[in-house]
């Protein structure tokens, strides 16, 4: 579980590892005191590696604990215990979790539920934050169609924003994905099916025809 090898720590983190076992060992006295009272003699005989270990169990522990949330506390405060390299293959010390970013949206597809971003131009057509849900996708250049926004590539995007109850055409760096809208359902006319959409983003095809009744039943 701990893979720390003395050349992964920093001069910090090898003052810690020493206070640290100073401190396991500080811990580790008086249990033994209170042992040489409470163990009798025997049981040290019978036992004497099983007796030793759980004599120094509390210092061992105590030491890791003093590592663990001493390094931490100093990695919050900008002070390494750990030498890069090592950082990202330790699993002793518990490091800052990265911020989550979510990646631009390249494949918004039918269904999707998306938010548009807060700027300048939303702001401005009054759509900034609302929710809606993806309708359609166009090339502009082929279809004249008014969208918000410049496109980086010759893609637009069709969201029916519910609130507004309206569609617009929208550049896709001004939408934010949500999710695939699961339970979204199409159903075509004179088709007796539908599609239902999945949390993964899947369309789901449902019979919808009434089964047959067999020649012979007759109720």
């Amino acid at each position: 579980m701990f893979r720390i090898r003395p050349r992964d720590l920093t001069p910090t983190g090898w003052l810690l590892a020493v206070l640290a076992m100073a401190l396991g060992v500080l811990a580790s006295v008086p249990v033994a005191l209170w042992a040489r009272v409470a163990v009798g003699r025997d049981l040290f005989r019978i036992l004497p590696e099983v007796v030793a270990g759980l004599l120094g169990l509390p210092g061992i522990l105590l030491a890791m604990l003093t590592f663990h949330y001493g390094g931490r506390i100093l990695q919050r405060a900008g002070i390494r215990v750990l030498r890069p390299q090592a950082d990202e293959s330790q699993p002793m010390l518990a490091r800052e979790p990265a911020p989550q970013t979510r990646a631009e949206p390249v494949d918004l597809t039918f269904g999707d539920n998306v938010r548009v971003r807060t700027t300048a131009e939303t702001e401005a057509a009054g759509v900034a934050g609302r929710f809606g849900q993806v309708y359609g996708m166009t090339t502009p250049s082929l279809f004249h169609v008014e969208i918000l926004g410049t496109p980086e590539q010759d893609h637009a995007i069709n969201v029916h924003l519910a609130d507004l109850d309206e569609a617009r055409w929208f550049a896709p760096h001004l939408l934010e994905f949500v999710d695939h809208g699961a339970g979204t359902e199409i159903r075509l006319g004179g088709i007796d099916k539908r599609w239902v959409r999945a949390a993964n983003g899947e369309w789901i095809e449902e019979s919808l025809a009434t089964p047959k009744r067999p020649w012979w039943r007759f109720w």
